[in-house]
């Protein structure tokens, strides 16, 4: 990890699931943007460690919070260490997320209280203490999914249900959050394979995230069209001949510099 500016120096980021994949990428780019950035994990704390150590190494701060996204009472814990150990919060990326799928009529509902409990109760959770602590000029971002708006596959009803919820979740947080300095809530496209509709705007077919901007006076059009443009080196997207670990590097650099455009 590189030093790339110091634009976030004194701001403090919390990213739940930061240890690996999207999640880690996010969290690097946040660190060479100048923020403190504090992490969750679940089950990898050798990844966690290993995402510190990378961010230190470039002369960022960082720690690794061991917390559950699905529980309530774990995801508050990381919120509050977070700001005592930075002095404060001021971005939250929502990113920690389980996908367990299958044909709907053989769905455990144990599955589906778990899915419900990391997927959107963590979200809530964390975006509802992390409010209560945010001065204005905060941003709380959520990593959504384009199958909410566009043909999801089989078996992933379940998975579409959760993001879904936070989708909705997403839309209505300007209204609630208005008074802390929210001025806009938009919502981008940040990585998947784009194709060009008839008024030549870029629709997205993989994944996308959704973004609440708490800034005064500030409007941002993060459209898929505007990434592409500032990002033109890196939106193209994967191609379908390409393995998913490759599949899955993209997504989490495209997401990473899309995350710093919004904050």
């Amino acid at each position: 990890m590189t030093k790339v500016n110091e634009r976030l120096s004194g701001k403090t980021a919390l990213v739940t699931g930061g240890s690996r994949s999207i999640g880690a990428a996010i969290a690097k780019r946040l660190a060479a943007d100048g923020a403190a950035v504090a992490i969750t994990y679940s089950a990898s704390p050798d990844k966690a460690a290993a995402v510190v150590k990378e961010i230190e190494d470039a002369g960022g701060r960082a720690i690794a919070i061991h917390a559950d996204s699905g529980n309530p009472d774990s995801v508050r814990a990381a919120v509050a260490k977070t700001q005592e150990a930075f002095g404060s919060l001021d971005i939250l990326v929502n990113n920690a997320g389980i996908a367990l799928g299958g044909p709907i009529e053989e769905i455990k509902f144990e599955d589906y209280e778990r899915m419900i409990a990391v997927n959107v109760t963590g979200v809530f959770v964390g975006t509802q203490e992390a409010a209560r602590r945010m001065k204005s000029g905060g941003r709380i971002i959520h990593i959504g999914s384009s199958m909410v708006r566009y043909a999801a596959f089989p078996t992933a009803s379940l998975y579409t249900l959760t993001k879904g919820a936070v989708a909705g979740f997403n839309r209505s947080l300007v209204r609630d959050l208005g008074p802390k300095g929210i001025r806009d809530c938009q919502e981008f496209c940040a990585v998947g394979r784009f194709h060009q509709l008839k008024n030549r705007s870029p629709k997205m077919t993989a994944n996308c995230v959704f973004a609440s901007t708490h800034s005064r006076g500030a409007r941002f059009h993060c459209s898929a069209a505007l990434l592409r443009t500032r990002y033109n080196s890196f939106i193209a997207a994967s191609s379908p001949g390409k393995c998913p670990r490759e599949r899955t590097a993209r997504r989490s650099f495209e997401l990473r510099a899309s995350i710093a455009f919004v904050v």
